[in-house]
């Protein structure tokens, strides 16, 4: 009898923190316009994945391409050295080949990769080299991973798991750990806050596998509840600081001086990006009213000079208005005794303005 292929099986993710073994640049040339790395580019700028990085797996990733850009200087120089007769012979039908500049490709190779990591997709960084030592050492005499195989000398990622390890339990979370090499994923098991998967194409197939329809209603049973919808308004009045309200209205040279939540939150719409037997992790566009406090130059009285576009006799003054705005909101819903155990602003900043009805 024959059985159809069966489908591989992704879960949800548990967490939307990231980090990636340097293995998996290497796959992918170090090139951040591969379709993955473009992916999970983009799933970052969604605020969906949140990438970690440490110095020893950028130090890394510049030795590699040092040594790849080398090979192909090495190839070049042979491939110049054997076209070289057919040159001289017919330099009518050939052409030269140029020189691979190994410290100025390498560099510019690096650059882009490390723009990508550092900037575009603002990768929360680790040093791991500033990681104890004796802890390290510990692992390795009695063989834990990733010292489990005999003459094992996995030092550098030792260093770059207990990074990651000590900011999991700080912060009390957990981060995928993407890597192909057996040893780096069992010592990230034997944590118990870092997540093994062997490639980030597994990764991202988990990060589209959210919204199924138990895990949204799951997430709509939580938001319906009023005490998390009292305790995300709290949550969100005490980060309010968090954002920076810029002013485009009417009122002349006008700076918002201070802000505040002044009625209740509304939930426009909502996503779940992460998910676990405990809690879900949601991202949420919420509607916040705010009471906003302007300083502006009141030119009621002033006289305008319009050779030198000055106005003078124009006084400081303050007001007040209220206006809302959206803005979008991280938050961790636990389901036993269901209550909000985070939440985070990732709007920066918003646009604030009087209501229309006060300069008519």
């Amino acid at each position: 009898m024959n059985q159809k292929p069966q489908a591989p099986q992704h879960h949800p993710l548990k967490t939307r923190h990231v980090f990636l073994d340097t293995e998996v640049y290497r796959q992918l040339g170090h090139n951040p316009d591969t379709a993955p790395l473009r992916e999970l580019g983009e799933k970052v700028s969604a605020d969906q994945l949140i990438l970690h990085t440490t110095d020893i797996t950028l130090a890394e990733i510049r030795r590699q391409l040092t040594e790849f850009v080398t090979e192909s200087a090495n190839s070049v120089k042979a491939a110049r050295k054997s076209a070289g007769r057919w040159l001289n012979r017919h330099p009518d039908l050939v052409t030269e080949i140029p020189e691979l500049n190994v410290e100025m490709v390498s560099a510019a190779a690096f650059q882009k990769i490390y723009q990508a990591i550092r900037v575009a997709w603002n990768a929360t960084y680790h040093e791991a080299t500033s990681m104890s030592a004796l802890s390290v050492f510990k692992d390795y005499f009695s063989g834990q991973p990733p010292f489990s195989q005999a003459k094992s000398k996995e030092f550098p990622d030792a260093f770059v798991i207990k990074a990651l390890e000590i900011w999991c339990k700080e912060q009390e979370e957990r981060i995928y750990v993407v890597s192909a090499d057996k040893a780096m994923r069992e010592a990230a098991r034997a944590t118990g806050v870092l997540v093994p998967v062997e490639s980030l194409k597994d990764l991202l197939a988990a990060a589209a596998v959210v919204t199924t329809p138990d895990i949204i209603r799951q997430a709509a049973d939580l938001l319906k509840k009023k005490p998390v919808v009292a305790e995300l308004q709290s949550a969100i009045e005490a980060s309010i600081d968090d954002l920076v309200p810029i002013y485009g209205g009417d009122m002349a040279d006008g700076e918002v001086t201070g802000h505040s939540v002044s009625g209740s939150i509304e939930i426009i719409s909502y996503g779940v990006i992460a998910a676990t037997a405990k809690d879900l992790s949601v991202l949420m566009d919420v509607r916040i009213p705010l009471s906003i406090e302007l300083s502006y130059e009141d030119r009621s009285d002033a006289l305008y000079d319009s050779e030198d576009d000055v106005y003078f006799g124009a006084e400081t003054d303050q007001a007040e208005f209220e206006d809302e705005s959206i803005i979008r909101v991280f938050a961790k819903l636990r389901h036993k005794a269901p209550h909000v155990q985070g939440v985070e602003i990732l709007t920066a900043e918003l646009r604030v303005q009087e209501p229309y009805e006060n300069y008519k």
